[in-house]
């Protein structure tokens, strides 16, 4: 008889535990869900950050007006206007900001949209443009009388810089009016004030009637006080205050805030 053969052990099987398995496919769902969070968590991030820094979103809203009436024609008031409007573009332009560049003359119930539509000041090309603009309006010849009707064109500039600052979304709103501030229209007419800075109450309440809104926005009048800071001497310093008096009312009752009431300013626009 052949000798038997030793049995064959039985195969030990490798198979884990049900229980095991069930962690080890958990284990690698969570790292696989971590891991695509993760992955959209910085997606988001790089598009928001990316968003934030764009160069081309606007940060601000100013609106610059130019007084052209015949009280500012003569030559160093234009040279004074250039000088201004520059440093209210530059200005703008450190702030990123939007801007329209308005002018008026005798009927000034309608302003003159001088930049055809919103410049965004972000890039050197927007701000040469506004630039141009400005040298463009100087140099036009003016027509008609001296008469100046600011409070009007200033219910409209607040109403501009409105509209600007809900396109922008965002940041602070300017408006800057390069004028020498001789409001003179049948109801409103600063040769009613005296050198009593009281006088300008009545004329103040006036233009209440005017209903100016200037809610949340920094006003800066430039150009004023002519007569008593280049001491010509035509001009009564004490009337000089009281015309100051006249157009703090007028902003402050139409909610803004006077910033800057200056002949030479340093920097524009002003916050306050």
């Amino acid at each position: 008889m052949p000798p038997r053969r030793p049995a064959t052990p039985p195969k030990k099987s490798s198979a884990l535990p049900k229980s095991q398995v069930a962690k080890q496919k958990a284990s690698r769902h969570n790292w696989l869900a971590l891991i695509v969070l993760s992955v959209i968590a910085l997606l988001g991030y790089v598009v928001y950050s990316g968003i934030q820094g764009r160069d081309d979103q606007p940060k601000a809203a100013c609106v610059l007006v130019i007084d052209r009436t015949g009280s500012s024609a003569d030559a160093k008031t234009v040279e004074n206007y250039a000088e201004d409007a520059e440093r209210v573009i530059d200005g703008c332009a450190d702030r990123r900001a939007e801007l329209e560049i308005y002018s008026f003359d005798e009927d000034a119930s309608k302003l003159n949209l001088e930049s055809q539509n919103h410049v965004f000041l972000g890039k050197k090309k927007g701000v040469a443009a506004a630039k141009g603009v400005v040298k463009e309006i100087l140099q036009r010849p003016l027509e008609g009388s001296s008469g100046s009707n600011i409070v009007a064109a200033l219910v409209e500039a607040a109403r501009r810089v409105h509209e600007l600052s809900r396109y922008v979304g965002q940041g602070e709103q300017f408006l800057v009016m390069l004028t020498d501030g001789y409001q003179l229209s049948e109801d409103v007419s600063v040769e009613q004030l005296t050198e009593d800075e009281e006088s300008a109450q009545p004329l103040i309440e006036r233009v209440g009637t005017y209903d100016i809104d200037l809610a949340d926005t920094a006003v800066s009048m430039v150009g004023v006080l002519s007569g008593a800071d280049q001491g010509a001497g035509t001009v009564p310093y004490p009337f000089e205050r009281a015309l100051e008096r006249f157009w703090t009312g007028v902003v402050e009752g139409g909610k803004g805030r006077l910033c800057t009431y200056v002949y030479e300013p340093t920097r524009l626009p002003v916050s306050c």
